[in-house]
């Protein structure tokens, strides 16, 4: 949401996930997002997961990659919305 993107060393940063999941699956909108910043383990404070299906299509979309490490003053994991999503990652 505007500013540079994160590092994976800031115990402040937020990461958040949404959009429509859409209709076919391996076609846009819906995605697979990869962590591949290159640290032991990415450090946030919070994920927020806000994805959607408007359409019940049942299609997901994907965490992948590198370890999430949550640190700093109450970190968390939030979710705001009905859709699918598969985190394939260490937390």
């Amino acid at each position: 949401m505007g500013g540079s993107a994160p590092t994976g060393t800031n115990p402040t940063d937020v990461l958040v996930f949404g959009g429509d999941v859409g209709t076919t699956a391996g076609t846009a909108p819906n995605y697979t997002a990869t962590n591949n910043v290159a640290v032991t383990r990415f450090q946030l404070n919070q994920l927020t997961l806000q994805t959607t299906d408007t359409g019940n299509s049942g299609i997901d979309n994907f965490i992948a990659g590198n370890a999430l490490q949550l640190t700093g003053t109450a970190p968390q994991i939030l979710e705001t919305a009905r859709g699918s999503r598969w985190m394939r990652r260490s937390i």
